[in-house]
């Protein structure tokens, strides 16, 4: 986050860091998910509606680091953690943050190509059941490690969110 004044930062509504290859950057993707904390808990990301964080090797610790980011972002309507290496943990740390009432303008949760399984799907499963992202529309938990059960249980949620009225894309 080095040359951007906080003023800057503070009006990014759209931050897109996807296959950025921080391993590669000498500080580790590590200091890049610290910098952008630090930004979040100092109140600089208020406005952000889209965080993308497609491709770049995040594991469950980073993962789960990101979720406690998020009461940071209020505004925050899409997550992308696309194609990188979270799993059951992260899946449950935001299934807990939405429980707490963390992720309620979340509208696109993008999870596909990870490590979730059905354990993971159960988690997620239970927050959209009670209600607790009321905003989500798009869930994209594909090309994971969740089983047909695990499938068929998402699909029924879907349709019982369906005849609540509630709009949910599963892919």
């Amino acid at each position: 986050m080095r040359g951007i004044s906080e003023s800057g930062i503070a009006s990014l509504v759209y931050l897109n860091l996807s296959s950025c290859n921080f391993n590669n950057l000498g500080h580790g993707l590590r200091f890049a998910l610290w910098s952008l904390s630090s930004a979040a808990t100092s109140g600089t990301l208020q406005l952000l509606v889209s965080l993308c964080l497609e491709n770049n090797d995040i594991n469950d610790t980073d993962g789960v680091g990101i979720v406690k980011m998020l009461p940071h972002m209020p505004r925050l309507q899409t997550l992308d953690l696309t194609n990188n290496n979270i799993s059951n943990a992260t899946a449950r740390s935001l299934a807990r943050a939405a429980s707490s009432g963390v992720l309620p303008s979340i509208t696109n949760l993008l999870l596909r190509h990870n490590y979730i399984t059905c354990v993971g799907a159960r988690y997620l499963n239970r927050s959209l059941l009670n209600g607790c992202m009321p905003g989500l529309m798009v869930l994209t938990i594909a090309e994971n490690h969740i089983l047909y059960i695990g499938m068929v249980h998402l699909y029924a949620t879907q349709h019982a969110l369906v005849l609540r009225g509630h709009v949910l894309h599963i892919d």
